[in-house]
C-alpha cells in the first residue's frame, strides 16, 4: 500500500504551520472549515463549494 497523502500547507506561502480557525457557513448548509497560517498570517479554505443558482 502506497501513502499519495500530501501534507496540508498554505496555498499563499506553502509552510505546514497551519491551525484551523473556525468554519464559514456555506448557502447549502455545509460547514467549511477555516484555517490559519502562522507564517503568512492569512485564512484560507481548502475546498470551495460552487452552488449554481436556480
Amino acid at each position: 500500500m502506497t501513502d499519495d497523502v500530501k501534507p496540508m500547507e498554505c496555498p499563499y506561502c506553502k509552510a505546514r504551520n497551519i491551525y484551523r480557525n473556525g468554519h464559514n457557513k456555506h448557502k447549502s448548509g455545509a460547514k467549511i472549515q477555516r484555517w490559519f497560517c502562522n507564517e503568512c498570517d492569512r485564512t484560507f479554505q481548502m475546498f470551495y463549494v460552487k452552488c449554481d443558482r436556480l
